[in-house]
């Protein structure tokens, strides 16, 4: 495929140290990919420009297919040795023994976990697969081993995007309007030669010829690595998405039956680089995957822009593990429109890294008529292991981080957080009477929730106070001994 021009690199990864591990699969020596991450939690709204680099730090990660179980050797480099080795998730992880300075470990399944030997090196990301064999069609769209700069793809109904390992594929893919489409490989979608909210790059004029309407995102387009928009049948299988400019996988608009299965999110470190967002869409299922994400790992929401229909149905999140740097775990979000949010199951969930709240159910601004029912969160696991410092906004670009150790935990959460006209980018004008707004959550179960390591204090918030929202209906059971909820408004 001939090679576009570069849209504009944001950030390069060229100082990647690439000899910082050495990892082989049995006995076959395996590329180690760089990723940036973030370096600390300092976050602020979306200030018209993307974050600092010097914000940001680099990590690592493999990615492999296994038709059997074998050895993973991980020898870090040398300056890179001396600290505790830890592996994640703490609960569930392959057996390991000390080797040569690094590790060899026994992998009997397909699985994601991330191995570090120190709080101060570089973590290493490991993605075993299960086979995949790449069939191809005549209509597939296919990007074999290299680097592809492609802009947007844009698949028509019907037809397989193949991202085989080995390949690098620097744009975004957008859905819009199709049935019957599957992005699959062990390749990479690379979104760091994308820029956030650039109406005169090439990029933004390709997303308005496949069909992106001008206002889909306001004054910021919908350009990232994935958005799947009006679409049914959809499939993403096996895929890493590394560094998007904004939410990395966006489904949305009334998309009908989507499977995210085996993905991998990293590379996270600009803002409101999210992870999954469900918006306004049925029938979607999340499985078997990893997300490293700067905000929210994985979000269901209600309807937020004009191209949103008021149903959020049959969203399911399972055997996943999530590290977030900033931000909230599993949510579930309603805005200022009305909205029906139901059936929504996060289970089996490997929460490694946590920041903000882990489980969360809130409403922003509120409307006439948001109703969240039927939300699950159960079997998740809180790894807490190295150092939590407390999140941090910076107010103006002289602002630094200080490292100020955080000590508690918000494990759980439902509210209505703010009331009142939206004026856009998170903005609102507040509410005096509240006599317009009615937000009602029924049927809220947090079931089996586990923290391991060296865990903080504990503390889960159930808060229906405000007069216009009520929850009927709440389940907590097998929760940490530790954990304080308190409960207000029921």
């Amino acid at each position: 495929m001939k090679r576009a021009a570069l849209l504009g690199v944001v950030a390069t990864l060229a100082t990647f140290p690439s000899d910082a591990f050495d990892v082989r699969w049995n006995g076959k020596p395996l590329k180690v990919h760089p990723a940036r991450v973030s370096a600390y939690p300092l976050n602020q709204v979306w200030a018209g420009k993307q974050r600092p680099v010097e914000q940001s730090t680099l990590a690592a990660f493999v990615t492999f297919d296994m038709a059997e179980a074998g050895e993973l050797r991980v020898v870090p480099d040398a300056a890179e040795r001396g600290g505790e080795m830890v592996i994640l998730p703490l609960s569930d992880h392959p057996k390991v023994k000390a080797a040569d300075g690094g590790c060899v470990m026994r992998i009997e399944r397909p699985r994601q976990f991330v191995v570090s030997f120190g709080t101060d090196s570089p973590p290493l990301h490991v993605f075993a697969n299960p086979p995949f064999a790449a069939v191809r069609g005549e209509d597939d769209i296919v990007f074999g081993p290299g680097e592809h700069d492609v802009g947007v793809v844009v698949p028509k109904s019907g037809q397989t995007v193949r991202i085989e390992e080995g390949a690098v594929v620097y744009g975004s893919i957008f859905i819009a309007h199709a049935t019957d489409v599957k992005i699959v490989g062990r390749g990479i979608v690379d979104g760091s030669r994308l820029k956030r909210a650039d109406r005169t790059s090439k990029v933004h004029a390709q997303a308005l010829a496949a069909g992106l309407p001008e206002g889909f995102y306001g004054a910021d387009m919908a350009v990232t690595t994935f958005t799947a928009a009006w679409s049914t049948n959809v499939v993403v299988e096996g895929v890493t998405f590394r560094d998007p400019p904004r939410w990395s996988m966006i489904v949305r608009a009334g998309c009908q039956g989507v499977t995210i299965d085996n993905v991998k999110i990293i590379g996270c470190w600009r803002y409101n680089s999210d992870g999954i967002n469900v918006c306004a869409s049925e029938n979607v299922a999340v499985r078997n995957s990893f997300l490293r994400t700067f905000d929210d790992c994985l979000v269901a929401r209600g309807a937020y822009l004009d191209c949103d229909g008021p149903i959020t149905r049959n969203v399911t999140a399972e055997n996943c593990v999530l590290w977030c740097d900033w931000g909230k775990c599993l949510e579930v979000w309603a805005g200022h429109k009305p909205c029906l949010i139901e059936n929504v199951r996060y289970g089996k969930m490997a929460c490694v890294h946590p920041s903000g709240i882990v489980c969360d159910v809130t409403t922003w601004f509120a409307s006439s008529d948001t109703r969240i029912r039927n939300v699950v969160f159960e079997d998740i696991e809180i790894d807490f292991a190295g150092k939590l410092y407390k999140e941090q906004l910076q107010n103006r670009a002289d602002d630094t981080f200080r490292y100020v150790p955080r000590k508690r935990q918000v494990v759980l959460n439902a509210d209505c957080g703010r009331y009142g006209r939206y004026l856009g980018n998170q903005h609102h004008e507040p509410a005096t009477d509240l006599s317009g707004f009615r937000v009602r959550y029924e049927n809220l179960t947090f079931r089996r929730i586990e923290c391991l390591g060296n865990v903080p204090e504990l503390r889960g918030r159930i808060d229906a106070s405000s007069a216009p929202h009520t929850i009927e209906g709440v389940t907590l059971y097998e929760l940490p001994d530790a954990l304080d909820v308190k409960t207000s408004g029921l």
